[in-house]
């Protein structure tokens, strides 16, 4: 592909998380006004239709005032999303006997890729999440007994609580 920016999508449901809630999240996981040493790792928002880019402009200029420094950051329509090659989808998770489990469950590659269930798993293993709901969500991925204990034992060999940076 060459000139690329690497990416990730977020299908959302904005009756539980506003777009707005997730810009916001998306200013306070990077320096916006660090310059990116190259293209392929550059921060942009892509938008999907004009409510998207007006909102994230607001956004871009709300960060910018907050600061009193120029944003580095990006706004730039979709014009096509292509998936990271499969090492990169659920990259934590692959790393798990936890993987074999998934793989059982989503034989199907794009069924396992789109998948919830896994694309929450590798976020508990990647230490987020909510702790007070774990031990109820463990129970919904659809792991076995046994899968479910190494995701406890994974989780909890982190060191580190479970964080949500998101908005309740």
């Amino acid at each position: 592909m060459g000139d690329h920016t690497e990416t990730f999508q977020i299908d959302f449901d904005p009756t539980i998380i506003s777009y707005m809630d997730l810009l916001q999240l998306f200013w306070q996981s990077h320096n916006p006004k660090r310059k990116a040493w190259s293209r392929q790792y550059r921060a942009i928002i892509l938008y999907q239709n004009e409510i998207q880019h007006e909102q994230a402009l607001q956004s871009k200029t709300q960060v910018k005032t907050a600061l009193n420094t120029p944003v580095t950051t990006d706004i730039l329509p979709l014009v096509k999303f292509y998936l990271a090659e499969g090492y990169h989808q659920k990259y934590r998770l692959q790393s798990t006997p936890l993987m074999e489990e998934m793989r059982i469950a989503y034989p199907n590659n794009q069924e396992w890729i789109h998948s919830t269930a896994t694309a929450r798993l590798n976020g508990y293993l990647s230490g987020y999440g909510l702790a007070e709901t774990f031990s109820v969500d463990v129970t919904q991925l659809g792991l076995s007994g046994s899968g479910e204990s190494i995701l406890a034992k994974s989780v909890a060999m982190l060191g580190t609580p479970l964080t949500c940076p998101l908005p309740r």
